[in-house]
């Protein structure tokens, strides 16, 4: 059997079964080294999966939140706007009765002035 020597840039000289005995370590080394990347690629996928779920259950929910924030802020608006109208009503009813109250004054003020011009007349007559 013939065995051949190859000498390195180093001067180191290796036969050629030694030679190929690292070329199948260092084979056997990256096959395992695949095998591991393989194994950290199928466990990346599976957290990116994870992630994307939790993800998209967390943005679910805000959605949601936020759908019901706005489904109770316009309940609140229609409620706002009632109670407006309700007070615009009374603001109204207050005024017309301020208005009936200054008639009522007025014609109490002149009937008491009546009054009294006919109290003065009583007595006059007496």
């Amino acid at each position: 059997m013939l065995v051949y020597e190859y000498e390195f840039s180093g001067g180191e000289k290796m036969e050629e079964n030694k030679m190929f005995d690292l070329l199948e370590k260092i084979y056997i080394e990256v096959k395992m080294n695949n095998k591991r990347l393989d194994t950290v690629e199928s466990e990346v996928k599976k957290l990116g999966a994870k992630i994307d779920g939790e993800v998209t259950l967390k943005q679910d929910a805000t959605l949601d939140g936020y759908k019901q924030s706005y489904e109770i802020l316009n309940d609140v608006k229609i409620i706002v706007s009632k109670n407006t109208d309700s007070i615009d009503e009374i603001n109204m009813s207050i005024s017309e009765m301020k208005e009936d109250i200054n008639f009522i004054a007025g014609k109490t003020i002149r009937n008491d002035s009546k009054i009294e011009k006919l109290n003065k007349q009583l007595k006059a007559v007496k």
